[in-house]
């Protein structure tokens, strides 16, 4: 069972590792967006949804982020 899950079309704010160059530090870095997927490993979000019943452009709209889920420091569910 993975640690953390979410649920596909909610908001999220989450806290995470990330890498960097030219840095020594490790990265800790928030995104807020929209759940596009969510798997074992990784979870997608979007901090951008337009609101319409196109599909096609709703989709052509999504600016992923891809988190991996063992980086993930905490997250919180917006209601």
């Amino acid at each position: 069972m993975a640690k953390h899950s979410f649920k596909e079309g909610e908001l999220y704010k989450v806290r995470f590792y990330d890498h960097c160059i030219g840095k020594k530090d490790k990265m800790v870095c928030e995104v807020v967006g929209w759940v596009v997927k969510d798997d074992k490993e990784h979870v997608v979000l979007t901090h951008w949804v337009v609101d319409t019943d196109d599909a096609e452009i709703k989709r052509d709209n999504i600016e992923p982020v891809s988190i991996i889920k063992s980086c993930i420091l905490r997250k919180r569910k917006f209601s």
